[in-house]
């Protein structure tokens, strides 16, 4: 009668990986002077015990024994794992009771002193922007470092933030319609946006953003130098200056009236919205001619507003890039009724809370269909108002004209 075969757990090791090679690799591509057994024997092996399986006299357990024996010879002598337990086992261990409550008492204490240093780094660079801004009233500080002239020079690379900096000055990059005058106190930030950074090196990059279209960046580096930079549109600047979550339907028109100058320039300012938010908010792209299209990239989508994830705005954008006009008049309370059941829905199903933005961006050549009557001009904003109306008039509506340069 056969033996069961010992050493079952040997047997899932695999023999490939215990092959130990000295020398180079040939030029294809595998490793000279391995020893143990050839991975081609091995399977000669596989082969042979297969087709012995042929022969009265076989035993597979035999030779699940042989192969086990094998398995742990691999282990013991290419892979190390006896003497790598030997290592372990004369370790010195000791129990150690664990409080928790106290554990967490002292990781709440070290996060809350973290954020506190954060927090006078903020303070004292509000200080010194306030401070500057009450001199500006008074002698102009206009001072302007751009990014992107920055003598290579006067930079080094740091580790800390991965590229070449200056540790000791901050630079700018202003918006396309920044005014000469703008206020930019980055100058007057130098000297205590350095310090901050000595006294807590974990900070990284430390930013001032105006209204006025002025960003300035410490330590200075070469920022976003290729084309127009405009930090507005950024979701770090949004966040900031609308914290609150804002729920946003946009409707492109690529009826007959617009023309494929006019959709671009609609595409491209959606593309921009999409830029500006984050996940805090729930988007929704429509597209509206004869018919509404919402994004066929997900099936939520054509219900509720989603969540502006990283995924949702690839897909987003990836529905916007694909509009192509139609020849078709558009039907534009169609658009806005969609829009509004999408704003309406959404907030029915979901926590919401009062201070909740919420806003509906209609990108449109606003030209109604020759044949249309008075009527039909007058249903959409029938349809404005009593939609409105069922969300006690909180909807912000944003309407912008496209037209052709001149």
């Amino acid at each position: 009668m056969a033996r069961e075969p010992e050493g079952k757990d040997a047997a899932g090791v695999a023999p490939i990986a215990g092959r130990r090679c000295r020398g180079s690799p040939t030029r294809a591509g595998a490793l000279t002077g391995c020893r143990g057994p050839p991975l081609l024997l091995l399977c000669l092996a596989v082969c042979w015990l297969v087709g012995a399986g042929a022969h009265a006299d076989f035993s597979i357990l035999d030779e699940a024994q042989v192969l086990a024996s094998q398995m742990r010879r691999l282990a013991a002598e290419e892979l190390g794992v006896v003497t790598m337990q030997r290592i372990f086992n004369s370790f010195v261990y000791t129990e150690k009771i664990s409080n928790g409550e106290s554990e967490v008492q002292q990781l709440a204490k070290k996060i809350r002193e973290k954020f506190n240093r954060y927090l006078d780094v903020v303070n004292r660079n509000k200080q010194v922007v306030e401070a500057s801004y009450t001199a500006h009233l008074t002698s102009p500080l206009t001072a302007i470092q751009d990014c992107c002239t920055i003598p290579p020079s006067m930079m080094e690379f740091d580790g800390n933030f991965n590229t070449n900096v200056s540790r000791t000055i901050s630079c700018d990059r202003l918006s396309t319609t920044v005014n000469s005058r703008a206020f930019n106190p980055g100058r007057d930030l130098n000297s205590v946006l350095a310090d901050n950074l000595k006294s807590n090196p974990g900070i990284k990059w430390q930013y001032f953003s105006s209204e006025e279209g002025v960003f300035t960046v410490f330590p200075a580096h070469k920022f976003r130098c290729k084309g127009s930079y405009e930090h507005r549109s950024r979701p770090i600047y949004v966040s900031t200056v609308r914290p609150q979550s804002k729920h946003i339907v946009v409707i492109l028109d690529h009826g007959a009236a617009v023309t494929d100058t006019q959709l671009q320039i609609a595409k491209d300012a959606a593309q921009v919205i999409l830029s500006a938010i984050d996940e805090h908010d729930k988007i929704s792209m429509l597209t509206v001619a004869d018919t509404v299209r919402t994004c066929s990239l997900d099936q939520c989508y054509k219900t509720f507003l989603s969540p502006a994830t990283s995924e949702t705005k690839r897909k987003m954008s990836t529905f916007v890039s694909s509009v192509k006009s139609l020849d078709s008049p558009t039907q534009h309370a169609l658009g806005f009724q969609k829009a509004f059941q999408l704003i309406r829905s959404t907030s029915n199903n979901t926590k919401f809370h009062a201070n909740t933005d919420m806003v509906i961006i209609y990108l449109s050549a606003g030209i109604t269909s020759k044949d249309s009557s008075e009527e039909d001009k007058k249903a959409t904003l029938r349809v404005i108002n009593e939609e409105n109306s069922l969300l006690n008039n909180s909807v912000m509506i944003l309407t912008y004209a496209l037209m052709n340069g001149r």
